[in-house]
């Protein structure tokens, strides 16, 4: 038997409910030094805010660490793996429940106005290519070919990197459908429950202090026989009651989806990464995605 914790109201209530809605599986880099250099460049797509927090700095020391590690190649290559069989668990699940979220294949396509940029984007994509990924460099005219709505601006475009095997959906379409599939198994969902922390004796997760309203002191014990941690940007301070040090760090970003009505939706996903923003067709609306 299985009970679902949640302290939100209802499921895709966070970051699921409207995310980026692309399924990549094929991009895998190491941002830690790009993303120092976007920072001491002032890149208008990223913001950084130092704390007086010590978290905040050891994480940091540690992805630059990460990104310049001699081992991060087999590591790249082992997320890669781990995104392969997301894929393949994930669109079975999806296309053999009929879980309607707007699923789509037919790939991602990246955008570089900079010569100079697309360069050392082609160079790492044939790189990964040979390594088993679906990454495939264009021209502005393939990446045309690929995308006809990029009509008025392929001369600005330098060329681009093709993800042949992602595709896109839903997220919190999906996560509202999983759910009600799940309750009709006899999963048990706990919605509008906080969890304080985990109740930790000699090294074994006693019970879940949950917040409850109904107790004299304001919390209550779940107790499990096993527990699963998938709290997203919270986990690292949850994880922490229980003695575990998990290196997450939050990244926040915007979305907004749109239905257009005088200009073409494009066909697949396409990221402009010169501003990090992403299109992405959902159904007759495209969601925009970035910062």
């Amino acid at each position: 038997t299985v009970t679902v914790v949640d302290r939100a109201t209802t499921v895709a209530e966070g970051a699921s409910g409207a995310n980026g809605a692309q399924l990549g599986y094929s991009l895998i880099s190491s941002a830690g030094t790009s993303t120092l250099r976007s920072l001491l460049m002032r890149d208008p797509t990223l913001r950084f805010h130092p704390r007086l927090d010590a978290q905040q700095w050891k994480w940091t020391l540690a992805r630059l660490r990460a990104g310049r590690a001699p081992g991060m190649t087999a590591t790249m290559m082992a997320i890669a793996r781990l995104a392969e069989l997301s894929r393949e668990f994930l669109e079975p699940l999806i296309e053999g429940e009929g879980i309607a979220c707007h699923f789509t294949r037919g790939g991602r396509l990246l955008l570089y106005a900079d010569a100079d940029w697309f360069a050392k984007a082609r160079l790492d994509a044939e790189y990964q290519a040979t390594r088993g990924l679906h990454l495939r460099a264009l021209t502005a005219e393939q990446c045309f070919h690929h995308e006809p709505a990029l009509e008025a601006i392929v001369k600005r475009i330098a060329g681009g990197i093709f993800a042949s095997n992602d595709a896109v959906a839903d997220c919190g379409a999906f996560c509202a459908q999983l759910a009600q599939l799940l309750a009709h198994r006899g999963v048990e969902f706990t919605l509008g429950r906080a969890i304080d922390r985990f109740d930790v004796v000699n090294g074994e997760v006693r019970a879940l202090i949950a917040s409850d309203a109904s107790t004299p002191n304001g919390s209550a014990p779940v107790r499990a026989d096993a527990y699963v941690l998938a709290a997203g940007a919270q986990s690292s301070a949850l994880a922490a009651t229980a003695g575990i040090k998990l290196p997450i760090c939050a990244v926040k970003g915007y979305s907004i989806t749109v239905k257009p009505h005088d200009a073409p939706l494009p066909r697949i996903p396409i990221t402009d990464t010169r501003r990090q923003l992403a299109f992405v067709p959902l159904g007759d609306r495209v969601r925009v995605s970035g910062f």
